[in-house]
């Protein structure tokens, strides 16, 4: 059905095999059909780049189809998979209700969510979408619980560094920069814990502040500034490319 879609150009007949298939959604809502819906949804978002960038006559006719697709009743049964979901089908749900212009209800989610593992899966599949408005989201809700001591805030920004979200290096330099009157080891902990992710991150503006942090008044930041600086010419020198 896909590859027949693809190629239609007819907003008539697009429109007519389209409509089967945002019917066929709520009939496939069941977990072990979340990678086949994902594929359908994401084959529809091409389609609809690629038709905008044509100036195509289907261009509406593919929106009309993804708005189908993002009313309620979808939209809750595919949130009602996230908690217990494996990653893969995490990160399927939650590009699904991205680009069904659903950012609020999957923070919503993470909001309410009570088991902290499954906090953190979530947060991981947003952070791996690298979408700027989420990730800002994320860090303004991990900011509410408190700047320094806090468990969330450190996972969110070791995970940023995980999956080299480049997006998130504005928020990390900002925890880098703060330094409280009173240097408690979760201050050092979390600062240290900046200072990681953008060495994972690895991009200029990244190792520009981890240089500006080598010569820090803590003894700890300023060590691992200096071994990440160490450990990214050392890997220049070989050719490494990514160093």
């Amino acid at each position: 059905m896909l590859n027949i879609l693809w190629l239609e150009n007819d907003a008539m007949k697009f429109k007519k095999v389209g409509d089967v298939l945002a019917g066929s959604f709520l009939q496939m809502l069941e977990p072990k059909h979340v990678d086949i819906t994902k594929k359908a949804f994401e084959f529809l978002v091409e389609k609809l780049i690629f038709a905008r960038m044509n100036n195509d006559t289907i261009t509406s006719t593919i929106e009309s189809i993804l708005d189908r697709i993002s009313e309620r009743e979808i939209v809750g049964k595919f949130a009602s998979f996230i908690p217990e979901s494996a990653s893969a089908m995490m990160d399927d749900i939650v590009y699904m209700l991205i680009n069904a212009n659903q950012k609020a209800v999957i923070l919503e989610i993470i909001e309410k969510e009570r088991s902290y593992e499954n906090k953190k899966n979530i947060a991981a599949s947003l952070v791996k979408t690298r979408d700027t408005e989420i990730i800002k989201k994320l860090f303004d809700k991990a900011g509410r619980q408190g700047f320094f001591k806090n468990r969330f805030l450190s996972d969110l920004v070791a995970l940023c560094g995980t999956f080299k979200t480049a997006e998130s290096l504005g928020h990390i330099k900002k925890i880098l920069e703060r330094r409280p009157f009173i240097n408690t080891k979760a201050v050092r902990d979390i600062r240290v814990q900046a200072a990681l992710s953008l060495g994972m991150i690895g991009t200029p503006e990244a190792m520009d502040a981890v240089r500006k942090f080598s010569d820090d008044t803590d003894n700890a930041v300023r060590a691992i500034c200096r071994l990440i600086l160490e450990s990214n010419e050392a890997a220049r020198k070989k050719g490494d490319p990514n160093g």
